[in-house]
């Protein structure tokens, strides 16, 4: 059921034909942890690592989280004494309830790849991250290998049998494995209990989300109080700055009118002097007419 799973979402060159499983432990065991941990973890005949995941709730950094355990499931090919020319390929799907937020196209299935856009090229043939929501995907005129997959794992839960339009030997045994795991008591509480610890980490992450959006909310008004508290300062100071000024240009300004007024005075009292030296002058000036007249007199 997995080889045709990955054989009809992957589309190699060369299909798988044979998986070793590599999980060490149940993922379900490890929902809480903090690990890299993986639904499916397995290796093919040719060494490739393929990786599966089933996410059932969306958080912010879901985008972030595909990348990094790509890498690390990329990374832990290279053990003790392996080179770099060793590395296969590592081929991740992950299979989505929801829409990612960062997925703006209305395409359900997208490939993602080293590549270089402007110049059309790729890096490498070692990555390839599939993303799948299930959410996006509509039952098409024609089904294909991917298309009858993504119909199950979408529809399947409400069946009581398989469509005809299904019928192959994978997916009749895939509905199987999903009544008998339907009807053991054990294996759907461990399901609902890996459903609500997603949901509440979901939350959780959500809430933390807000609080650091709050915090930087805060922190942005306090950040702005104190930068109008510095401006109004500073206008203040400005304001007070002028206000002296126009204080001393006002000074300054009386200053210079009281100059003016006393060089006025000057002027006017030297106007006043100059105007009685030339009276005492025209009247000594007289004074000595009137003698020569008297002296001009008596010779007569």
């Amino acid at each position: 059921m997995l080889i045709d799973f990955l054989n009809a979402v992957l589309k190699l060159p060369v299909p798988i034909t044979a998986l070793t499983i590599k999980n060490p432990y149940s993922s379900l065991d490890f929902i809480d942890d903090k690990l890299t941990i993986v639904d499916v973890l397995a290796e093919d005949a040719l060494g490739r690592s393929i990786q599966v995941e089933l996410q059932l709730k969306m958080h912010a950094a879901l985008a972030e989280r595909i990348l990094y355990t790509w890498a690390n499931t990329h990374k832990s090919q290279l053990t003790e004494g392996k080179d770099y020319h060793t590395l296969k390929p590592t081929y991740a799907i992950w299979l989505m309830r929801d829409r990612l937020t960062t997925l703006t196209s209305p395409a359900a299935h997208h490939c993602f790849t080293v590549w270089d856009r402007q110049n059309n090229v790729g890096l490498t043939d070692q990555m390839e991250i599939h993303v799948i929501e299930l959410v996006k995907w509509k039952v098409p005129a024609a089904l294909d290998e991917e298309s009858a997959w993504l119909y199950f794992f979408k529809e399947a839960k409400g069946w009581q049998a398989l469509p005809a339009a299904l019928q192959s030997r994978p997916l009749e045994a895939a509905m199987t494995v999903l009544r008998q795991f339907s009807e053991n008591e054990a294996e759907w509480h461990r399901y609902q209990t890996r459903v609500q610890t997603q949901m509440l980490q979901a939350t959780i992450e959500e809430e933390h989300r807000e609080i650091r959006e709050e915090n930087a909310r805060l922190l942005a008004e306090r950040a702005q109080i104190q930068k109008d508290k510095a401006k109004a300062e500073q206008e203040k100071a400005k304001a007070e700055q002028d206000k002296a000024k126009a204080e001393q240009d006002k000074a300054q300004a009386e200053q210079e009118k009281a100059q003016a007024e006393q060089e006025k005075a000057k002027a006017e009292q030297d106007k006043a002097q100059e105007a009685q030296a030339r009276a005492k002058a025209e009247q000594e000036k007289a004074q000595e007419h009137a003698r020569a007249e008297r002296l001009l007199a008596k010779l007569r």
